[in-house]
């Protein structure tokens, strides 16, 4: 019976001990999330910095479906990105050539557009260069002033983001500012059945 509540004290201890190393180990995890590690190449240091990005959100009837200024088409992403361009293709499995998908891979320097070359309702896109716009001329290098009048945000907290989102029910949108202007934008919309 000793034994029995010996080993069960035991037990009990080794148990509270593993949960308050998790404890730290989650609570370090959600104090690395916010900071990003810098490392200097030429010196070979690393550095912790601070990194106080504000979201504001949009729940938004923005086109997220089809945001570009241009065609989600091979021959068109060359004539604007020119010789810099490379081209991955993926094909799905299928019987047929006719029943098989290709899946776009676009890449110019640190921009980068994937898509189904015959679906629509499927792409994703890390955008940095002003050669590609969206909605209506939004591109790399905008101020952003002038986004928020193009996309009408008239609401003062917008001013004091650096990340401008919208949303919607299959995607998002989101436009990274750098000192007021418009440095990337991310786009991710996979439409449902």
């Amino acid at each position: 019976m000793k034994a029995t509540i010996i080993s069960g004290i035991l037990i009990f201890a080794v148990m509270a001990c593993k949960d308050s190393k998790k404890e730290q180990t989650k609570n370090q995890d959600i104090a690395t999330i916010d900071s990003i590690e810098q490392i200097d190449v030429d010196k070979k240091e690393s550095k912790i910095t601070q990194s106080k990005a504000k979201r504001y959100v949009v729940d938004s009837e923005v086109d997220i479906y089809n945001p570009y200024d241009f065609a989600l088409q091979i021959d068109t992403l060359k004539a604007i990105l020119g010789k810099e361009m490379t081209i991955e293709i993926d094909y799905s499995e299928g019987e047929s050539m006719e029943d098989r998908e290709a899946f776009v891979k676009i890449t110019c320097k640190d921009t980068e557009i994937k898509f189904y070359e015959n679906r629509e309702g499927l792409h994703f896109s890390n955008i940095t260069t002003p050669k590609l716009s969206v909605l209506d001329g939004i591109k790399i290098g905008t101020p952003k002033q002038a986004f928020l009048e193009a996309m009408k945000i008239e609401d003062p907290q917008a001013l004091l983001a650096s990340i401008i989102v919208f949303t919607d029910d299959y995607g998002a949108m989101e436009f990274f500012f750098e000192n007021d202007i418009l440095t990337l934008i991310k786009i991710y919309y996979e439409e449902g059945d």
